[in-house]
């Protein structure tokens, strides 16, 4: 809530669902790094990790992607990635979870490198491309 002082009110502000759903997707990959740094964490300690957690954090985030992967991915790919996550095995799994964060890069979700690259040798192009 603003309060607005030309008006003397209470005004709403309010977020587009897409971008509700891309912090909710963005959540849960962070806790599925989280699933796989403790997962490490046990392993590399010389303890047995527990897989479970891994195994269902990386679930949770396909199920939230799945309609988008349906649509973006191959019927062989889909096929593959889905056989990758849902494996009993948590090394697997993680394998899964990186073509998932490729996937993510390529919906421009965790893409860190998305300015355009400008020619500043032609002043033009430069010009264009800011708008100016």
């Amino acid at each position: 809530m603003v309060y607005n002082k030309d008006n003397k009110e209470l005004e709403t502000t309010s977020t587009p669902p897409s971008d509700i759903l891309k912090i909710m997707i963005l959540q849960r990959r962070d806790d599925a790094l989280s699933a796989i740094e403790s997962y490490y964490k046990y392993m590399y300690s010389g303890a047995t990790p527990p897989s479970h957690i891994v195994r269902s954090r990386v679930g949770s985030l396909f199920f939230d992607l799945e309609p988008c992967l349906r649509r973006s991915l191959s019927a062989g790919d889909y096929k593959h990635l889905s056989d990758y996550i849902f494996s009993d095995k948590a090394a697997i799994v993680i394998l899964g979870f990186r073509e998932l964060n490729a996937v993510l890069d390529q919906l421009k979700i965790t893409r860190l490198d998305n300015n355009p690259r400008i020619d500043t040798t032609i002043v033009e192009n430069e010009n264009s491309i800011k708008g100016l």
